[in-house]
């Protein structure tokens, strides 16, 4: 009979050691990394061990972890923010940094090399340890002859090619005795490095995969007040390796785990793998063995209650990124999603397409890639190694860190040009791109693509509408695209047959960027347009800003291109839209804390009401909801913290001076905040507050202390005297107490 194990069981199995745990961990309650947001790590090797955990929807992951390596010690950290000045300021993180410091010396009197940290520096040199202060060039000249036994150093300096020399010789440096303490973060360095993979190019992790550490792709939240606490119990689950252990005698029934530990072992797994290198000799091997036992046949959604076939998964997509890239089958997922050319769709050869050199992002090329089906590139030379791109699919959401998939979580294709002719094929197939990087010399390039078939696409003031209507949006491609002057939509070619008058709807979505550059006062003339994308499931949330703007494929894709409900009286249906393209807007000098999710929304407004007439917007902000919020905000005593997590709170501040000022007063506003020179520009919280406060106030010719005061919100008594002597300013109905 299977019987439930309890976790405790599986502690002898996590490689934990609890002296070094504890001394790491002495007098450390709670982290703080101000402005950051971590990410996991993968821990997996006999020695390794983690120190602390954050967390990511319902599961924890490994945030920091620890191991040995002979005679060496080595500390990953999953976030450079828990060693920044700001975060340094915390006595916990300085504990912290101590400890860590003390634990991977060889010897008390040894010295620390502290690369390009200085505020590292300062807090190791007055606690009384030697440090050598490095720059990463420094670094790099003098780590095979070292005259310190430990360095703290960030992950990037392993990239790249001196960077692999760097890792090489600081295996040897690790084994020899010294010690590595490293941070990195795993979503930031794959939007900094695009087209890459942390399994393959992460230079912290071609040094720490040996180790038995990795950093991975997701990101944590809070498990504190203010950041992550340090809970030293509980961990063993967290460990790939013993997880690993648990899901083999579940799935042989020899012991059963809870629905819970099957979630986490099944979170852990699959963040474990994902960014290890594909020739990892022992791990790898084993998650393979089992999930060639009992993964057998898979169907999306794939829950955490699904742990083998999730491993599946993630092996499948590592052995996508190491076959040669004109060698991908299509995969079974690819006909529900992105979704099936016809098999007698017609292969287009040598259509040559023309790119705009002065215009970074993604260039339209109105052709499809089938799934599996191979394309050839033709690249003049005099264009190659200058950052040009190949993307096949505009689906560039990544799901591995989700609890459940919709679709497989992984499936846009994207390839340097660094050939004059390159044969490439992807997997799940896709629109075809042709990325542009920042600061491409202007100018007309021209590319030839062959094998690709037709896709539905419009380019306003360029297409004309009667070629769309007869032929353009009947092309086979599964996905479209809509081209504004500023606004790009990606939707599938479904929701685009019956589209009869493209021009007019583009226009629409051109006059929605116009506001947004109204409003906040930017030029209209963009460096490139914005993109919005739909999906059958995205990164998180319903909808995100970013480039691309993602939302679900549901009734948004029809409503994309409805021009009835776009220009319709309600500005509710929008409101989403309005929303994500604001926060693409938002300027850091005037939101503070507790504004992320509010001074978007000034956008919302403005769209609502110049385009569809409702001064409203939204039902949270209609006017009798907006009267008992305040007075029950007033009647509580005005509560900031509360302010700051209730955004339809936070907005009303905003649309009261809107209703009082008019948006011309935002419109000055935001133009002096433009033109300001960048020292002129507030840096902290209280710096900003007080800043829109004292610009509003000059702008309006009215003293607005009273109204932050009564607000709530905190102003300094030096910033206020600046504007005490302008006639006091309030609402007329501002309820009482």
């Amino acid at each position: 009979m299977p019987f439930v194990v309890p976790v405790a069981l599986y502690a002898a199995l996590a490689r934990s050691p609890q002296t070094d745990l504890a001394a790491l961990l002495t007098n450390v309650t709670e982290l703080i990394a101000p402005g950051a947001i971590p990410g996991p790590l993968s821990v997996f090797g006999d020695n390794a061990f983690v120190v602390m955990a954050g967390r990511e929807g319902k599961r924890r992951l490994p945030m920091i972890a620890a191991s040995r390596l002979e005679r060496g010690r080595v500390v990953a950290l999953g976030h450079d923010g828990f060693l920044s000045a700001d975060a340094l300021r915390n006595l916990d993180n300085t504990q912290f940094l101590l400890n860590t410091a003390r634990w991977v010396l060889a010897m008390p009197t040894s010295a620390v090399a502290v690369v390009d940290k200085p505020q590292v520096a300062e807090v190791l040199e007055k606690a009384g340890i030697k440090v050598v202060r490095l720059t990463t060039a420094q670094f790099q000249s003098q780590i095979e002859s070292p005259d310190f036994d430990a360095v703290v150093m960030n992950a990037t300096a392993l990239d790249g090619k001196a960077g692999v020399r760097m890792g090489q010789a600081l295996t040897v440096f690790v084994r020899g005795g010294g010690g590595v303490v490293m941070d990195s973060l795993g979503w930031g360095w794959l939007q900094t490095h695009p087209g890459q993979a942390l399994s393959g190019e992460h230079g912290g992790n071609k040094l720490f995969a040996r180790l038995g550490i990795a950093w991975a792709d997701g990101f944590f939240e809070t498990t504190g007040t203010k950041g992550w606490k340090a809970e030293s119990g509980s961990l063993e689950l967290l460990h790939g390796r013993t997880a690993l252990m648990a899901l083999q005698r579940h799935a042989e029934g020899t012991a059963v785990l809870s629905a819970d530990d099957l979630a986490q072992v099944s979170q852990t797994l699959t963040s474990a793998i994902g960014p290890l290198p594909g020739d990892e000799p022992r791990f790898l091997p084993q998650v393979a063995a089992l999930t060639r036992r009992f993964a057998g046949n898979v169907a999306f959604p794939i829950g955490l209650d699904q742990p083998v076939a999730r491993l599946s998964m993630v092996l499948e997509q590592n052995a996508l990124r190491r076959a040669p890239a004109d060698r991908q089958p299509a995969h079974i997922s690819s006909g529900s999603f992105p979704g099936v050319v016809a098999f007698d769709a017609p292969r287009l050869e040598s259509q040559t397409i023309t790119l705009e050199g002065g215009i970074p992002g993604w260039q339209g090329t109105g052709l499809y890639a089938a799934p599996g089906a191979p394309l050839t590139m033709t690249v003049p030379k005099e264009l190659l190694g200058k950052g040009l791109s190949v993307q096949i699919g505009s689906h560039t959401d990544t799901l591995w860190h989700l609890e459940k998939w919709e679709r497989f979580p992984e499936i846009t294709l994207r390839r340097s040009l660094t050939q004059p002719t390159q044969k490439l094929t992807s997997a799940f197939g896709g629109t075809v791109f042709l990325e542009v990087p920042e600061g491409f010399p202007k100018g007309r390039l021209s590319v030839t693509i062959s094998g690709a078939v037709a896709s539905p696409r419009f380019v306003r003031g360029v297409t004309p509408v009667p070629d769309w209507c007869s032929s353009i949006r009947n092309t086979p491609g599964a996905w479209a695209e809509l081209e504004g002057k500023s606004i790009i939509l990606s939707v599938p070619s479904s929701v685009v047959r019956t589209l009869d008058d493209p021009e007019a709807l583009m226009t629409y979505w051109d006059e929605v960027a116009d506001l947004a550059a109204d409003l906040y006062q930017i030029p209209k003339n963009r460096p490139r347009p914005e993109r919005y994308v739909v999906d059958k499931q995205i990164s998180a949330g319903y909808m995100h800003s970013g480039y691309p703007i993602m939302t679900y494929t549901d009734e948004i894709s029809r409503r994309f291109v409805d021009l009835s409900v776009l220009r319709g009286r309600s500005g509710e249906p929008n409101w989403g839209f309005y929303h994500e393209l604001g926060h693409n807007h938002q300027r850091e000098w005037w939101t503070w804390e507790g504004c992320g999710e509010v001074t978007n929304n000034l956008l919302s407004l403005y769209c609502c009401e110049k385009l569809n007439g409702d001064k409203i917007g939204h039902p949270a902000m209609e006017p009798k909801v907006v009267r008992e919020r305040l007075q029950a905000y007033v009647s509580a005593g005005s509560p900031y913290e509360k302010w700051k997590d209730d955004p339809f709170l936070a907005l009303t501040l905003f649309a009261q001076l809107r209703d009082a000022f008019g948006w011309e007063a935002y419109q000055r506003v935001f133009a002096e905040y433009e033109k300001a020179p960048k020292e002129a520009l507030p840096r902290t919280d209280e710096q900003k507050r007080d800043q829109f406060m004292l610009r509003f106030s000059r702008t309006v010719n009215k003293n607005l202390g009273p109204f932050f005061t009564a607000w709530g919100v905190p102003t300094s008594e030096a910033t206020r005297s600046q504007i005490a002597r302008l006639p006091r300013w309030m609402p007329k109905d501002w309820p009482k107490k």
